[in-house]
């Protein structure tokens, strides 16, 4: 038996990863090759499924700021929509079949303003 289940290790790694892009965030302020503001945003996305605090934080930015509460929801949409892609292509066992990178990339396309 397993001391953690399946579902632990995900939220743990959903953290670990939105910890990651809040670091390259902050790097990313300093460093002008890095985007710094993408990647919090991407972190704090990340972090807000499991944190009120980033969920507030989050919440805060959208009232404050609405040109990128317009981002943000047209990142989660693509997210979401890329998303469901993966999961109907897993199902249908057409997942090595045609490349994804294909989709990945018309969609990191749509995320360009």
């Amino acid at each position: 038996m397993l001391p953690y289940r399946p579902s632990d290790l995900k939220r743990f790694a959903w953290i670990a990863l939105g910890l990651l892009f809040l670091f390259l965030g902050v790097v990313g302020l300093f460093l002008p090759l890095l985007q710094g503001l993408l990647f919090l945003m991407v972190g704090l996305l990340l972090l807000s499924r499991h944190s009120r605090r980033a969920r507030a934080l989050l919440a805060d930015i959208r009232r404050r700021h609405p040109k990128a509460a317009r981002a943000l929801d047209r990142l989660e949409r693509s997210a979401l929509r890329l998303r469901a892609r993966i999961a109907r292509e897993w199902r249908q066992g057409r997942l090595g079949g045609r490349p994804l990178w294909r989709g990945l990339r018309r969609w990191l396309r749509g995320l360009q303003p």
